[in-house]
């Protein structure tokens, strides 16, 4: 997090946000690409595992076709939300973040 309290991720999103605004626009499927691959960082970074643990649980539970089937959704919520709805999806598909 910088001081703001605002994470890295956030500031990226946003710059992307705003070059869409300036002409340069990048295809939904690139966008869910984008929110998919920031938020397994994300996912890394705040659940203190490893990426490869991370993509691991993503495969298991089919995670990235969650965040695709739900983008629409998503990309209007804020990281700290999405990543606790895929903990809770996680959780309903009978997989622990941590041991």
């Amino acid at each position: 997090k910088d001081k703001g309290g605002r994470r890295a991720g956030v500031e990226v999103y946003d710059i992307v946000c705003n070059m869409r605004k300036g002409g340069f626009q990048m295809s939904e499927k690139e966008e869910i690409l984008f929110m998919q691959t920031r938020l397994i960082r994300l996912a890394a970074e705040e659940w203190k595992l490893s990426m490869d643990k991370v993509l691991s649980l993503f495969k298991q539970a089919n995670v990235l076709d969650y965040i695709e089937k739900a983008y629409e959704i998503f990309h209007c919520e804020g990281d700290e939300a999405v990543l606790q709805d895929i903990e809770e999806y996680l959780d309903a598909k009978g997989l622990k973040i941590h041991d």
